[in-house]
């Protein structure tokens, strides 16, 4: 053979014999690389060339590190390979707080627990204040006159006060709403529940009814998310009110069937129906009713009764199982026994402190609302509506009385009708509609509107048709009993002396015996 073919010969063998051990030499890599994969760690490969050393090759180019932030400052880092399960810790207990969860970089509240570690990330612990269900504190507030008004609907206003009324700690306001005065019930509680990230927006609107949807989603905010999804035909999946309803349902607040009607409105009463679960304080206590004091609008075995007393009243009980009993309390006030001008409305109470309804007593007739009530719902419009637009807020009954004695001699318009025959005292009703109606009327339709004023504040009126001074002129006046003695207003006749331009004549609340001179025979 000659000498050059057999020289290219020797390389091929040579150069074949080379791949030959590279390809070897891959491949135990490879296999090296898998068994990295699978077991972790360092991989040392030896071949008679050389020797190579992958020292944490796998962990420095396929791990990732999640990092925990804690509610104290300090940090947990875990290194884990990219795609593994990591299970995120439960932080230690903060009294006053719930652990929410573990929030990302983007402000995602991450739900369950146990993530896939896909990039590296941290991740920080969120809590928020607790709702207090330890103390029964009260958190519904009746209004100035007492009274709670459980079918109205609930305002934003009523809403953040509740809720704040029963946090475990207040929270010191960073801001507060520019368009509600500090000295406002409602300012503390809506910039307190804005720091805590419950509120948003520039401004807020204590006045506004609210919705079921956005109470739901104003206490879910306090619990940790759902871990179930759910479905409702009104709620779609990925909506604002979406993970509050789906909390509500799995912690029992709410039925999980049928509508959730988020965007409806909610009672008072509703309201608390829901906050008494959310608190734990659901079960019909027992009680007593001097523990409970005078619940205006209700009393015992009214549906509304036990459910506003636990929300309105404070109290410390104890438990037999689930089965609540109260052992002190601080009752509501209780108002005395009769006839109650409570603002501008008149009522009967019981002895317990109750309004009584559809009742009538000395004479006094009382409404489905436990209001007083002529029997005439147009005659009783107008009569409130005067008074509505004489009454202020600390008026007195008396001073009240007085300036419906002003009104009715300044505000009307003498004119001749019908006189009522002698020794009538029923005309009243009838003659203070013709007055108050059209603004005119004679001396018996003076008497018959400031009778009924009168008795729209609970004072014993009644009125008269008779006759007045020597010449016996047919006339008709209003009479009040106080104590069993009667007491002449005659509207009409201090009406004719000053629109006469004659000495000023008073004849207000005046005993018969002052009035000689008028000479007044009843006809009775």
């Amino acid at each position: 053979m000659p000498r050059k073919e057999k020289r290219q010969n020797d390389m091929s063998k040579k150069t074949g014999a080379s791949a030959g051990k590279r390809k070897r030499t891959w491949i135990i890599l490879l296999i090296a690389l898998l068994a990295s994969v699978l077991v972790g760690g360092s991989i040392l490969l030896t071949d008679h060339y050389k020797t190579i050393e992958y020292e944490n090759y796998i962990w420095e180019n396929y791990s990732v590190t999640v990092t925990l932030n804690y509610y104290d400052g300090t940090r947990k880092m875990i290194t884990t390979l990219i795609n593994e399960p990591v299970e995120l810790d439960t932080p230690p207990e903060v009294e006053g707080h719930t652990f929410l969860g573990w929030e990302d970089s983007r402000g995602a509240l991450l739900q369950p627990a146990m993530i896939t570690a896909a990039a590296t990330e941290e991740y920080t612990a969120r809590y928020i204040v607790s709702l207090d269900t330890v103390h029964h504190v009260p958190y519904l507030f009746a209004d100035e006159h007492g009274f709670f008004h459980a079918d109205d609907d609930l305002t934003a206003g009523d809403a953040v006060r509740m809720i704040w009324s029963v946090l475990a700690e207040h929270p010191e306001p960073e801001s507060w709403y520019p368009n509600i005065g500090e000295d406002s019930v409602y300012a503390l509680p809506a910039a307190a529940l804005k720091t805590l990230g419950i509120l948003d927006g520039s401004r807020f609107y204590p006045e506004e009814s609210i919705t079921r949807g956005e109470l739901i989603r104003m206490l879910a905010a306090f619990f940790p998310p759902a871990e179930k999804d759910c479905s409702f035909p009104d709620v779609r999946e990925g909506s604002d009110n979406y993970g509050a309803f789906c909390t509500a349902v799995e912690r029992g607040w709410i039925e999980g069937e049928g509508r959730m009607r988020p965007e409806q409105q909610i009672t008072r009463i509703d309201a608390v129906r829901l906050m008494n679960k959310v608190l734990g304080r659901d079960n019909a206590p027992e009680t007593a009713e001097g523990q409970i004091g005078g619940m205006l609008e209700y009393m015992p075995g009214d549906a509304y009764y036990l459910p506003l007393a636990e929300a309105a009243v404070s109290h410390t009980c104890s438990y037999s199982g689930e089965h609540e009993k109260w052992d002190t309390s601080e009752p509501l006030e209780t108002l005395p026994e009769g006839f109650t001008l409570i603002g501008a409305r008149m009522y009967r109470i019981d002895e317990g402190g109750h309004i009584l309804r559809n009742t009538e007593e000395d004479g006094f007739r009382f409404g489905p609302d436990g209001i007083y009530t002529s029997g005439n719902a147009e005659l009783d419009a107008l009569v409130y509506e005067v008074i509505d637009s004489l009454y202020s807020e600390g008026m007195t009954r008396e001073e009240l009385l007085h300036e419906l004695f002003e009104y009715t001699i300044s505000s009307f318009t003498y004119l001749r009708r019908t006189y009522y025959k002698y020794g009538d005292t029923t005309y009243a009703p009838e003659a203070a509609y013709v007055m108050l109606s059209t603004g005119k009327g004679n001396c018996y339709c003076y008497a018959g509107t400031f009778c009924m004023f009168a008795r729209s504040l609970g004072y014993n009126a009644v009125v008269y048709s008779g006759s007045v001074g020597r010449d016996r002129e047919p006339h008709g006046w209003c009479e009040i009993i106080i104590d069993e003695v009667p007491y002449i207003c005659d509207a009409e006749l201090m009406m004719r002396r000053r629109t006469s331009g004659g000495p000023e004549l008073d004849m207000y609340m005046k005993r018969y015996e002052e009035l000689r001179g008028w000479t007044y025979v009843r006809y009775v």
